[in-house]
């Protein structure tokens, strides 16, 4: 049977319940022989206790009514309610409410009880998502059947065998290694005196299987050429430097297209 506010152990139980609600463990009373500190209640905790027990309305009793509610009866100074704050609270909801206090009391203690963490449902669409027997194609190989978990490497269709860039990438014989600092050897680098390929003599690097030129050939071939580009190259597919331009400019410096301000 439910009581007033005076001596009514449940109304106390759930203060202390909603107070200590979002609350660490760890700071959780203690046990009975220790003394354990006063439990006061924020004004969220408040406003949840109300809300959750149906005290707010919208009508008689609105969330601003209870924020106006818990700065009047509150200490001075003080962010949190007392056991006996909390008491006057009640009394003035009822008041606002215009209801006796045994109801609002009713209302507090009968208030669902508190889950500090929600409950994992799994619906019809996330079992079906996420059961690997009904996997098919290149999913269903990459899971075992038995326990669901991911076959990692084995499970990939082809396997790659490349350990490293060195397998994929082909260096030059001369070239240096990572790291060393040795002088280059003549042999090892480009020199103006080293022979020039004519066009045409390793069309097999750049050429296509059925032994037509490539479009890389086709764009390359001094011989195609025509107007100035022409002009430009020898037949060996060498540029002409200066002399392949159309007109060489006859200026030597900046100082015969400047004029100097006297």
């Amino acid at each position: 049977m439910t009581t007033g506010l005076r001596n009514n152990p449940d109304l106390r139980a759930a203060f202390e319940e909603f107070a200590l609600f979002g609350t660490p463990k760890t700071i959780a009373p203690r046990p009975a022989h220790l003394p354990n500190p006063p439990i006061q209640m924020d004004s969220k905790c408040f406003a949840k206790l109300c809300r959750d027990s149906g005290l707010i309305d919208d009508i008689s009793l609105s969330l601003i009514d209870v924020d106006i509610i818990f700065a009047k009866v509150k200490q001075p100074g003080k962010r949190k309610l007392g056991y006996a704050d909390f008491q006057r609270a009640l009394r003035e909801i009822a008041w606002t409410r215009q209801c006796d206090e045994e109801h609002v009391v009713a209302l507090v203690v009968s208030a669902p009880v508190l889950i500090n963490g929600t409950i994992p449902q799994v619906d019809e669409i996330t079992e079906k998502l996420t059961d690997v027997s009904l996997y098919t194609g290149t999913h269903k190989e990459r899971f075992d059947p038995v326990t669901g978990q991911g076959r990692g490497l084995a499970g990939r269709d082809t396997i790659n065998t490349t350990a490293n860039l060195s397998t994929i990438v082909s260096r030059h014989n001369t070239a240096r290694t990572l790291g060393s600092k040795g002088p280059l050897s003549p042999s090892s680098s480009f020199s103006a005196s080293a022979p020039i390929i004519a066009w045409g003599e390793n069309r097999s690097m750049s050429g296509s299987e059925d032994g037509k030129p490539s479009v890389f050939d086709r764009l390359n071939d001094v011989s195609t050429f025509t107007g100035t580009h022409k002009h430009r190259f020898n037949p060996d597919g060498t540029g002409r430097g200066k002399e392949g331009r159309d007109s060489p400019s006859s200026t030597a410096d900046l100082s015969q297209i400047v004029s100097a301000r006297k």
